[in-house]
This record gives C-alpha cells, sequence and structure tokens, in this order.
C-alpha cells in the first residue's frame, strides 16, 4: 500500500484555515492611487548594504518579496501578444521526476 503526503499529516493541522496572503503593495498602489510602504515581517526597508549586493546580480530589491500577483510579468505578456491583461493566466506545473 503506498502512503501519500497527506497521510503524514496530523488531524489536529487538518482542521487549520488556509493561508490566505495579503494583496501585493503594486497592486494597492494601482487600486488607490497611492505610493505606500509594506513591509513583511522579516522584509528589511533599508535593504542590502552597498558592500552586499554590488557584485550581486538582481540583488538590489532581495530584502522584499517579489510581486506575488505577477502583475508585471502579466502586463508585459500582453502588451507583446496585443491582448488584455486579463486573458494572461500565471502559473507553474508541478511535475514528479
Amino acid at each position: 500500500m503506498t502512503r501519500t503526503i497527506e497521510d503524514l499529516i496530523p488531524d489536529y493541522l487538518r482542521g487549520l484555515p488556509v493561508y490566505v496572503p495579503g494583496k501585493p503593495i503594486e497592486e494597492v498602489e494601482r487600486e488607490l492611487k497611492i505610493h505606500a510602504v509594506k513591509l513583511a515581517s522579516n522584509e528589511n526597508p533599508l535593504g542590502l548594504r552597498r558592500k552586499r549586493w554590488r557584485g550581486a546580480s538582481g540583488a538590489r530589491d532581495s530584502n522584499r518579496y517579489p510581486d506575488g500577483g505577477t502583475h508585471s510579468l502579466r502586463q508585459t505578456l500582453a502588451e507583446r501578444r496585443g491582448v488584455s491583461l486579463e486573458e494572461i493566466f500565471v502559473g507553474w506545473l508541478e511535475r514528479d521526476y
């Protein structure tokens, strides 16, 4: 008999509510037409020290979470394909290798 990962989850955890993340700051700014600062509990408003990111590609914003709503990616794809933003869906395929 094969066990699944769900079989390993204790009953007291199965009843917990699903985590619902907040909106990405970019989405809130677009909706409210404001400039805002929102930090998660482990984000640093000051960013990396200059010494730390000098040689690291893409590290300047590594102190902040990326756009979970993929707005920038969807906007770019929509413009390149000539479709509306609402027609673009971004997801991932989980595969067993």
